[in-house]
């Protein structure tokens, strides 16, 4: 237990520590848009989940990356650095809702 307590420390430390300008830039890079949306909105015709805004706990964020289920391609460690995926999440978790639709003037009725 005393274990893995110090090893979720270690891991939400770790996402704290990422950027998202770097995770901006990896989430393109490593092709992470072409199913999960440049916003991380999701993708056309289901390609791949909504992942922002308020994406789901790192843990789960890391253990899907890792050891994805569905479709996914999966990111060893030594493709996607700890660092790295760190970085994504910053990023993904850096993205903020957009507004309303009541509140974009064009889509207002006269």
């Amino acid at each position: 237990m005393r274990l893995l307590l110090v090893l979720l420390v270690a891991i939400n430390a770790a996402w704290a520590q990422g950027s998202p300008e770097r995770g901006h830039k990896l989430f393109l890079d490593m092709g992470c848009y072409a199913c999960h949306g440049t916003v991380g909105q999701g993708g056309e015709r289901g390609a791949g989940p909504k992942l922002a805004p308020n994406p789901f706990p790192y843990e789960a964020f890391a253990f899907q990356t890792r050891r994805p289920r569905a479709n996914m391609p999966r990111y060893p460690q030594e493709f996607l650095s700890d660092a790295q995926l760190a970085d994504i999440y910053a990023y993904v978790s850096s993205i903020r809702p957009g507004p309303a639709a009541k509140d974009i003037p064009l889509l207002k009725a006269d």
